[in-house]
């Protein structure tokens, strides 16, 4: 798994928190709301994309025995 990737979903999950913190606040506008939503959507989507990807390469590490096999794995 490459640093990079890890570090993508970590991102998206904190621009997601930051999404989710201005929404909660008294003074933003519906607009703005529904504008952060879309955004944070979006960002969600991609996390599942990364977290299913990575489920399906786990998947693959182990063979028909339930063993593990020595693969080099690399998330899209």
């Amino acid at each position: 798994m490459k640093k990079n990737k890890n570090q993508n979903i970590e991102l998206n999950l904190k621009k997601i928190d930051s999404i989710v913190e201005e929404m909660e606040l008294d003074n933003t506008k519906l607009d703005r709301i529904i504008e952060l939503y879309k955004e944070g959507i979006d960002l969600i989507k991609q996390c599942e994309l990364q977290i299913n990807t990575a489920e399906k390469e786990i998947k693959l590490l182990v063979n028909s025995n339930g063993d593990l096999e020595d693969v080099e794995v690399e998330l899209n």
